[in-house]
């Protein structure tokens, strides 16, 4: 075949399980290595391909026909199947195909292409041929006789690039059937996607994983732009296999307390935020048991946070790694510190030096973004090298001045570049690149970004400086279009109208990422970027950041309360969505508020109106801590607002379990309420008081639970009758009325579908299904247990689905399906470990029992195979558990189906109830 690059198709092969092979037998394996690369490489080139390179446990070869790569991986997989190999086992090869724009540089081949196949490559199997939709599409029309391609449906490959249509190729001489594909989606995690490749980091990857293997805690140090979050978030990608409890990246920019670090932790691992334990104590307990990864990125202005909680993972956490960036250490006993160089940089003016560099790589790949042509030529590549040079090789600084080739040429760009950086002197050096974290390359990168900033209009540079107002990273920061319209508009600010198109032209200058987020796309600047944009309005316009800081902080005020008006209706889940996407946002402006000259009451306003998607996320400390330290700043006031704010402290004091506090907020509160004449509040506040009663003293719980369910008859409000008749039902539940308890949750359901209250139904809906549990009625429990999980799944409320999933474990399990069953509680014990909740007093006693039954129905061997596959299952593949009818139903339940365990008082733990947000 032509050895010259271009659009060509990769085949990549890889030995299964070589390794153990080697240390069992490494006189045979190492003649069976000889025999498989030979047989390999013969079939290979018969069918017009090359052979580049060599693994060991594999080879990396290239063809200009699609088809043709296919055909030889096909009679690859039949030549290994036949072989003769002398080891203890046959050996299996894994093989995978991505067509792509290719370079060649001597003998060897480098582009984005052979990451991505290398990626494609570590989700498959021994015996199994992956292809890209790329490839599938060229090959599609001439696949060899016999053969088929199976779509595996969309995958995120752990280079953390774009999802990937992945094909299994077919044919009766090949395995069939696999275990499923070893990508992200097979693990539990928050990584990311990457809107553009790793470039030029191999050796840096390599080094990092040695280091991995020996140290819990491995910080990635250096200044911005040096690649720290990339590779940490890369390292990361590829141990998600090993940790299965997740790996899990905390993004740390917007934060501007340490004490904030460990809800940061608990709410991207899910741990669930309640009990009476400090929120550090809580994330470290909640971890305990966990094997899992933690990426704690941007460290460096909350080095006294990350390194307690460092200090106590490392003590307590045996099965917990920590990889954190940092533009310094974190100065913990037993921190690895890697600092992370710039880009290899080009040793002279040549083609083939330009070739080799990673520096150039990079800026080569950025700049056909906008150019797809660019290439390296003898004509251009002394400007090449040149530009990467005088940029030290830092990534951001090459993939600014790359975004640059849209508008001029690359010689143009080395001389402007020279007359920019003309008072800095040459900071470029040969080989490797130096390490990042010297005042040279922070001038560099400083004046790279200078330079982009002075090249833009003057309406360009006012809305930069504007936007850096918004909290930096993704999961909580960034901002929507109708956020930069309605916060950098007003006095001296952008022109509403012109807000797109200045944004679309920032995206382009990339000094703003565009991340299309389904319906609704996002912008964010990268953290060196915001902070250069903060620095740029303090010296230009002083006076312009308080009131910047006052209409973001009242553009979230306006957001926080329109979305929790609608918290009890049809838009539930899509409102508890776009507050969990502006989190972050919220707490920058909960900061501001704190700020001397801004009203305190608008951070009252704004945590009392967030209370509720804390309430139902499980970020219950957070939330607490936020709207106390308002109040505090507004002691003595009264009226609406603090009878309001008092019972939402109340109720996210008690998801924390401080009963004693909870219930002096609500007695606050019903004071208040009582001196305004508002006797709906007053009915709220007793039903709060009746579940703290309930803890201790059921028959007061009643009482005051019945005077709330009669106070809202009489001023006839239906919502609130529903909310009382729904806590009134669970006290009638829990003490064996259940006739009584179905009639109360029976009025309040009705009325919560009238409303479209989605998480009041499923709340209701739970205990109805736990009532005909009760009564044996079996296949209207489980009716209730099917729409209340479907509800709580649409919420993403996970303790919630952790509890209903357990119910309908424990009901498949007395319906005759113990392989159900044992699978469902495998899914919510594993979920209940993630998120830090345990099985409610009340019922482990009886979930004790059917698992104890579960396990003899099934034997051990068969019940932990159902229990493992349980708790690794996706949502997805769980609702069709869920939704499948029982195999092995029970037709008729006798008197010892009556699952009802007596009692006359039973702790009332879990989320049974609603606190009223009055």
């Amino acid at each position: 075949m032509d050895a010259s690059g271009g659009t060509l198709t990769a085949l990549f092969t890889d030995l299964e399980r070589s390794t153990a092979l080697w240390e069992r037998d490494p006189v045979a394996m190492r003649a069976a290595q000889h025999t498989h690369e030979v047989a390999l490489r013969e079939v290979i080139e018969a069918h017009g391909g090359r052979v580049f390179k060599t693994t060991g446990d594999g080879v990396c070869s290239v063809f200009n026909d699609a088809s043709r790569a296919v055909a030889a991986a096909l009679e690859c997989q039949r030549r290994l199947r036949t072989e003769p190999w002398g080891t203890a086992v046959p050996l299996r090869a894994r093989m995978a195909m991505h067509t792509g724009v290719l370079e060649s540089h001597g003998s060897d081949y480098f582009g984005r292409a052979l990451n991505r196949v290398a990626r494609l490559l570590a989700a498959g199997h021994g015996g199994q041929v992956l292809l890209s939709q790329t490839t599938a599409d060229l090959a599609a029309e001439s696949l060899p006789a016999g053969a088929a391609l199976r779509d595996m449906g969309t995958h995120r490959l752990r280079d953390l690039e774009r999802p990937e249509r992945v094909l299994q190729l077919v044919h009766a001489d090949l395995e069939a059937e696999f275990p499923a594909l070893r990508t992200l989606e097979a693990h539990p995690h928050n990584l990311p996607i990457q809107l553009t490749s790793l470039v030029g980091r191999e050796r840096e990857l390599g080094e990092l994983r040695e280091l991995f293997d020996r140290s819990r805690l491995l910080t990635l140090t250096g200044s911005g732009g040096c690649g720290k979050t990339r590779l940490g978030l890369q390292l990361a990608a590829e141990m998600v296999e090993g940790f299965v409890d997740g790996v899990w990246l905390v993004e740390l920019a917007s934060l501007a307390e340490a004490r904030l670090v460990a809800h940061a932790v608990a709410g991207a691992i899910g741990i669930q935020e309640c009990g009476g334990e400090k929120p550090l104590q809580g994330v470290v307990s909640g971890m305990q048991a966990k094997r899992l990864v933690v990426v704690l990125d941007n460290c460096e202005h909350l080095i006294d946070g990350c390194a307690e909680l460092a200090e106590q993972v490392l003590r307590k956490c045996q099965g917990v790694r920590l990889i954190a960036t940092s533009r310094e250490p974190l100065g913990v006993g037993g921190e690895q510190v890697y600092q992370v160089p710039t880009l290899a940089l080009p040793t002279n003016g040549g083609v083939a030096a330009a070739n080799a560099s990673p520096a150039v790589r990079l800026f080569v790949e950025r700049a056909r973004l906008s150019r797809p042509e660019f290439a390296v030529t003898e004509q251009n590549a002394a400007d090449l090298s040149s530009v990467c040079r005088r940029l030290d090789g830092i990534p951001l600084a090459l993939e600014l001045a790359a975004a640059k080739m849209r508008a001029m040429p690359i010689g143009l760009l080395s001389s402007r570049l020279s007359d920019a950086f003309g008072l800095l002197g040459n900071a470029g050096r040969g080989g490797r690149g130096g390490v990042v974290g010297g005042t040279p390359h922070h001038r560099t990168l400083e004046a790279m970004v200078g330079w982009s900033y002075q090249l833009l209009s003057g309406e360009e540079r006012l809305l930069l400086r504007r936007l850096w107002v918004f909290a930096g990273g993704g999961g909580g920061g960034g901002w929507s279009i109708e956020a930069a319209e309605a916060v950098c508009n007003g006095e001296s600010g952008v022109e509403r109208s012109a807000v797109l198109e200045l944004l679309t032209s920032l995206v382009q200058k990339s000094l703003v990422v565009f991340e299309d987020a389904g319906t609704a796309g996002r912008y964010r600047m990268l953290e060196i970027v915001r902070q250069f944009a903060l620095e740029r309005m303090r010296e230009e316009e002083p006076a312009s950041e308080g009131a910047l800081r006052r209409r973001h902080l009242l553009y979230y005020l306006r957001f926080a309360r329109g979305c929790e008006r609608r918290l009890s209706g049809p838009d539930q889940g899509a409102c508890l969505a776009r507050l969990g996407s502006e989190h972050d946002n919220v707490r920058a402006a909960l900061d501001a508020a704190a700020m001397p000259g801004i009203d305190a009451r608008h951070g009252v306003r704004l945590a009392t109106s967030m209370s509720q998607f804390w309430y139902i996320r499980g970020a219950a400390r957070e939330g607490r801590m936020r709207l106390e330290d308002a109040l505090g700043r507004c002691a003595g006031e009264g009226g609406n607002l603090h009878a309001r704010a008092t019972n939402a402290a109340g109720v996210l004091a008690w998801m924390c379990r401080d009963l004693e506090t909870a219930k002096r907020w609500y007695e606050k509160s019903l004071g208040m309420w009582r001196g305004l004449g508002r006797r709906d509040k007053e009915a709220a506040l007793l039903s709060n008081l009746a579940l703290i009663a309930a803890e201790t003293d059921v028959e007061e719980s009643v009482r005051l639970n019945g005077a709330s369910l009669a106070l809202y008859e009489a001023i006839d409000d239906s919502t609130g009758t529903a909310r009382a008749a729904l806590n009134l039902g669970v006290l009638e539940l829990r003490t064996g009325r259940l006739e009584d308890s179905l009639r109360h949750f029976g009025v309040a359901l009705s009325v919560f579908e009238r409303a479209q209250d989605a998480l009041r139904q499923a709340i209701t809906l739970e205990n109805i299904g736990e009532a005909r549990y009760r009564q044996a009625k079996l296949a209207e429990s489980r009716a209730a247990f099917v729409r209340s999980f479907t509800i709580r799944s649409s919420l993403e409320n996970h303790e919630g689905l952790a509890q209903t999933a357990m119910w309908l474990g424990m009901l498949a399990h007395r319906l005759g399906d113990a392989g159900a069953s044992a699978a469902l509680l495998g899914w919510s014990e594993s979920q209940r470990k993630r998120i830090g909740s345990q099985v409610p007093p009340d019922v482990q006693v009886e979930h004790k029992r059917e698992l104890e039954e579960c396990r003899r129905s099934l034997g051990t061997e068969k019940f932990d195979s159902a229990w493992a596959r349980g708790a690794g299952m996706e949502r997805q593949e769980l609702a069709l558990l869920v939704a499948a009818e029982p195999s092995g139903v029970v037709a008729q339940m006798g008197a010892s189906g009556v699952c009802y365990v007596g009692g006359n008082t039973r702790c009332i733990t879990g989320q049974t109830y609603f606190h009223l947000v009055a």
